[in-house]
């Protein structure tokens, strides 16, 4: 189970440039102009129609940075602050070193008055890799072994061994190894990073999972938590301070 979500989570890093780039046969072609046509609402102005477009992609499994961009886009001009904060967190997961994302996000959480001026510390392995870019890493590695291979060419044509115990080769190719590692590393750490966003106008923050339990805190729309257990239609969510509590399910949104 586990590894499937690994692997799922990285086939979406993979896909994240998926719309971003041309169509490539006959699904492709269909994906585009049903990406477009999305798009093209909400350049009209037809946000609604546009969060549905982007849904249907989205129901389809076609997930992806300009999906999830968009949507986030589209869900801020109808002010829902709680899914827009939802879908640029997702896009960001995907690309966190985007600027227009990281800008969008920050003046989303400003509108919805849940921004925290600072970055919060990262706390334990999975604060400590949360916006790191395993696609990015994987890539980059990928660049590493090409250049160890091709200096592998060139120097093994005298000889392999005097090749394989040249720097230039066992550095990069080393390297690259290494770095392809931690990108499925990162992917899997990633995974295991349960996180939400209160989607609903309020949510009471409970002590028990019960709608009688005590709530001595109401969380805004917009406020990220991150999610400890879930039981039924509740989860246990743990707020930036420390704090923890039962929220219903259906007031959050997974991120």
């Amino acid at each position: 189970m586990i590894l499937r979500r690994t692997l799922r989570w990285f086939v979406l890093l993979l896909g994240g440039m998926g719309l971003c780039c041309a169509a490539v046969g006959a699904e492709s072609d269909s994906l585009s102009r049903r990406f477009q046509a999305a798009n093209e609402a909400y350049a009209q102005g037809q946000y609604a129609q546009a969060i549905d477009r982007y849904g249907e992609l989205l129901d389809e499994g076609r997930e992806g940075v300009a999906v999830y961009y968009n949507l986030g886009n589209a869900y801020a001009k109808i002010e829902e602050w709680g899914q827009a904060i939802r879908y640029y967190e997702k896009a960001r997961q995907l690309r966190p070193a985007d600027p227009r994302i990281e800008h969008n996000l920050e003046q989303t959480r400003r509108r919805a008055g849940v921004y925290v001026p600072g970055r919060t510390p990262p706390q334990g392995l999975k604060g400590l890799v949360r916006e790191w870019s395993p696609l990015a890493m994987f890539w980059g590695s990928w660049g590493l072994l090409a250049i160890g291979v091709g200096a592998a060419w060139f120097w093994g044509r005298s000889s392999l061994w005097t090749a394989l115990r040249h720097p230039l080769v066992w550095g990069p190719v080393g390297a690259g190894l290494l770095g392809i590692a931690l990108s499925f590393g990162t992917a899997y750490v990633q995974s295991l990073d349960h996180r939400a966003v209160v989607v609903a106008g309020q949510a009471p923050l409970r002590a028990a999972p019960t709608p009688d339990a005590v709530s001595d805190t109401t969380l805004p729309e917009g406020v990220l938590v991150e999610i400890q257990a879930r039981r039924a239609q509740w989860s246990e969510v743990r707020l930036p301070d420390g704090t923890t509590g039962w929220v219903s399910a259906q007031a959050l949104g997974d991120v």
